[in-house]
């Protein structure tokens, strides 16, 4: 209950500081002699807000290509949405994004920062290249994936659990002949929860991925080794030579981290004998030969492994009761200095009223205090209808008309408006 409760809150919240910087502007070219300082003051926490409000993991999948980085985002997934191929496939820089209602669609996200929407099949033409556009003149494509669509059945309950907080980030391999910016790839290392590199079980550690590797280590402390295409290892002796391989040239560039093997290809393994042997895993009568088959190959494919570690990420980097009352801290701070900007507004135009012998215990004017009044109880309470009635309070009816020559209600007006 508490849990419903604060998403309550937190959806009001978002929807008011949505559009508190629109009263902000109204403020600020009303009296931008009072206003203006406090504008980007008050623009800074709307945005604060707004970031710990949509704060995402970001999963990036790096290396030289076709060593089964987009294979392996599509293990994970459940479903075959990114192209892959033996050859260089990935041409731009991927983000998948997971939401719960909506069709799949797409965007393009220009270096210039503006974006386009595009159709699924559009996005995936230019993952590949395909298409007349000039691809160097593209930041990232972002994919998003509608997770309740029958064909996206994630890996497990577990990944469906939080795909909704991360963000998966496919990048165009090392080495690959298509345009890539390596900026656009740190941008992506410094701010993701891990950076997930793709060793191929058969060939890595030259010098030129060593000296990438120490660019790429700078800039992160989250960089975990993967050794993919784990199904081409014959034996455990071919598996402690790899280890030893990686040990000797990547040990700097991977403090402390020990090499995950993956296989897609067991993965797919795994999956088809778990639905070759559903109806005995549901009735509990699997043998313990075949749960050991099961087993083994859940090892060897080892995304499940990958997918535990994200998914512990993900539950630490959602929004907790902390963020949640760090959030209506700055929320309330930023309304509280609004209502204090409201009652200086409400005082100026009292004494100006006053100036002209206005009657300030008429009935019409004290019905337009006590609106005031209720308008303030909406902010503090979070309303949804907080943006709609501050329109109707005393600053916006007097200031919209005032005489723009002498600066000073005119009393004619004033009668009118609360005729009105």
């Amino acid at each position: 209950m508490t849990e419903l409760l604060s998403q309550k809150k937190l959806d009001l919240i978002a929807g008011n500081v949505a559009i508190l910087p629109t009263y902000i502007e109204k403020l600020v070219k009303k009296r931008p002699d009072q206003y203006e300082i406090k504008k980007e003051e008050w623009s800074i926490k709307c945005n604060q807000i707004k970031n710990i409000l949509d704060q995402k993991s970001y999963f990036l999948f790096i290396g030289k290509f076709s060593s089964g980085k987009s294979s392996f985002v599509n293990a994970l997934i459940g479903n075959d949405i990114l192209p892959t191929n033996s050859k260089p496939t990935t041409a731009v820089v991927t983000e998948v994004v997971f939401k719960e209602e909506g069709l799949t669609n797409g965007e393009v996200i220009w270096k210039d920062g503006s974006k386009d929407t595009k159709s699924k099949s559009e996005i995936l033409e230019i993952i590949q290249g395909k298409t007349r556009i000039d691809i160097g003149a593209v930041h990232h494509v972002c994919l998003s994936i509608n997770i309740n669509e029958k064909e996206f059945e994630f890996s497990r309950d577990a990944f469906r659990s939080f795909v909704d907080r991360v963000i998966l980030v496919d990048c165009p391999g090392f080495d690959s002949p298509y345009r890539f910016s390596e900026e656009i790839l740190y941008e992506y290392v410094e701010k993701a929860s891990f950076t997930y590199y793709f060793l191929p079980a058969i060939g890595f550690g030259d010098n030129n991925e060593i000296k990438r590797l120490r660019n790429i280590r700078k800039r992160t402390a989250t960089l975990i080794p993967l050794i993919s295409k784990a199904d081409l290892i014959e034996d455990e002796d071919k598996k402690n030579e790899i280890i030893d391989n990686f040990s000797r040239a990547l040990a700097d560039a991977f403090p402390n981290k020990e090499p995950i093997f993956v296989s897609t290809f067991k993965f797919k393994e795994f999956k088809a004998k778990c639905l070759e042997l559903e109806e005995k895993i549901n009735l509990n009568t699997i043998s313990d030969e075949e749960q050991q088959q099961l087993n083994d190959l859940e090892i060897q494919a080892g995304i499940y492994s990958v997918s535990n570690e994200m998914s512990s990420d993900a539950q630490q980097n959602a929004l907790n009761q902390k963020k949640i009352d760090s959030v209506k801290f700055e929320f309330d701070e930023i309304v509280n200095q609004l209502l204090v900007a409201v009652r200086n507004e409400e005082n100026y135009w009292n004494k100006e009223l006053t100036k002209i012998n206005f009657n300030l215990n008429s009935k019409e004017y004290t019905d337009l205090v006590s609106s005031n009044r209720i308008i303030k109880e909406w902010i503090t309470e979070e309303s949804k209808e907080v943006s709609k009635n501050l329109k109707n309070n005393i600053v916006i009816e007097v200031t919209n008309h005032v005489n723009r020559t002498s600066g000073r209600p005119n009393p004619d007006t004033i009668k009118t408006i609360f005729k009105d």
